[in-house]
């Protein structure tokens, strides 16, 4: 057979590659099993100048982040997912937490089941496992360090097309800077319950309404001088998506609980909108509205004995 031309042998040549690498990354066992592999580099360059506004007081720092995962699929209805991390900084090495300079980590390890019943779709995950289910200012992965922030426990839930429910019980991964010796804290955890409703009508695009609740426990917490245990109840709604040319992103949170014995009482609200000006070209062009984050945070009163600061569970930075 011959080839019309050069292009369309190197378009074989490519199509055959792509193939060859599809079959690399996903291994089929069994009549209903797979097993696929991942991976994830991403580089990163930071760059601070006069920072705590100090006049030459610059810094610039490179990052790395490398991951390999492998998800095993035993069914449709059961799966095993692990994922090992690499960090590194090209500065300061000996200074750097181990979620920036780290050998290994044991990033994820669970196993999930799932199922259907009607026509939701239920399940629960079990092991180590990233979590980021709810407003990204009171819980996100942290993804600016190299290496994710983790959690180790267990998660359930229940999915149809206009609503889902969830639960959790988990406890923090502590990370050190060797290979595979990052630990479990079974005292610091979150747990909670959520929620999601689509409440646009069909046809239209999404607009949710989300309610939930966090408990939160830290023995180690700081605030200023304050250093002990803070245990924390979060209760709010977040209404997000898009309208028209308008996309939003609203949380409402109450935050009640003790620090070092004392009671909190606290408050937050972070907005965070856009407006796309056209429809046309590579990317929308849009305009983003103020990034509105406020929160009650007086500080402790003598007179009613509360602590009125205002906690962003586990935000991470960006």
């Amino acid at each position: 057979m011959l080839l019309g031309s050069p292009l369309s042998f190197g378009a074989l040549i490519a199509k055959a590659t792509e193939s060859e690498a599809e079959n690399l990354k996903v291994i089929p066992i069994g009549s209903e099993g797979s097993l696929t592999w991942s991976t994830e580099v991403r580089l990163r360059y930071d760059a601070h100048e006069n920072r705590f506004l100090k006049e030459n007081q610059d810094d610039r720092q490179s990052l790395f982040r490398g991951i390999l995962g492998a998800d095993l699929r035993l069914n449709p209805n059961l799966r095993i997912l692990s994922e090992v991390g690499a960090a590194h900084v090209d500065r300061n090495r000996r200074l750097a937490p181990p979620n920036f300079e780290n050998e290994a980590s044991l990033q994820q390890l669970f196993i999930e089941a799932r199922g259907s019943t009607g026509s939701a779709l239920v399940g629960v995950m079990i092991g180590r496992q990233e979590f980021s289910d709810g407003p990204r200012q009171l819980i996100s992965l942290s993804d600016g360090p190299n290496l994710h922030r983790t959690w180790n426990g267990v998660r359930v839930y229940a999915n149809d097309s206009r609503c889902r429910l969830s639960g959790y019980d988990l406890r923090i991964t502590r990370l050190e800077r060797g290979s595979f010796d990052e630990r479990m804290d079974k005292d610091e955890r979150i747990s909670g319950l959520n929620a999601s409703f689509i409440i646009s009508p069909e046809g239209e695009a999404d607009i949710l309404v989300d309610p939930f609740y966090i408990q939160s426990e830290n023995p180690q917490f700081r605030s200023g001088k304050n250093l002990g245990l803070d245990e924390r109840h979060t209760l709010g709604i977040r209404t997000w998506g898009r309208h028209d040319d308008l996309r939003f992103d609203w949380t409402l949170a109450l935050q009640k609980g003790t620090f070092m014995s004392r009671r909190v009482q606290a408050w937050g609200v972070f907005a965070t909108q856009s407006l796309t000006l056209s429809q046309e070209g590579w990317q929308d062009p849009r305009c983003h509205g103020a990034l509105v984050w406020a929160a009650h945070g007086d500080i402790f009163s003598r007179r009613l004995g509360h602590y009125r600061n205002w906690k962003h569970a586990f935000a991470g930075r960006d």
